[in-house]
């Protein structure tokens, strides 16, 4: 099969994935259709989420490196991550662009999404509150 074929079918593929998710409950997996994430930067996304949920819980921040590895790939360092001290918006934001290139939607949008699939609720909640 060619390359043009291949995209086509793949295309049809995504269309009829699409089709069969129920957006109303997984937004943030619609929300990375939509947007063409790839898996890694979804994980790296609720990664940054993680960090966030202890970082406002004031938990201890001592983690296995490993559970973080994916970060680095996007030039995010835990040593900027991982810090005692409450996260924000603006941070966040650069976070995501180190994970999603040419950021083409809003934050608020992806946020909301991922509160309503129930993935780290009260971090968006948080996040959401400074964008009004």
């Amino acid at each position: 099969m060619d390359i043009e074929k291949e995209i086509s079918l793949l295309k049809d593929q995504v269309k009829l994935l699409k089709s069969m998710v129920n957006g109303e409950d997984f937004p943030f997996f619609m929300f990375a259709l939509d947007f063409n994430f790839k898996e890694m930067q979804m994980k790296a996304i609720v990664k940054i989420l993680s960090a966030f949920k202890k970082r406002l819980e004031g938990k201890d921040l001592q983690v296995i490196k490993e559970d973080y590895l994916i970060l680095e790939e996007y030039g995010i360092p835990l040593s900027k991550l991982l810090v005692n001290e409450l996260p924000s918006v603006e941070e966040f934001d650069n976070y995501l662009e180190s994970i999603v290139a040419k950021k083409s939607f809003r934050t608020k949008y992806l946020l909301n999404s991922i509160k309503k699939q129930h993935i780290h609720s009260d971090v968006c909640s948080y996040l959401l509150d400074q964008l009004n």
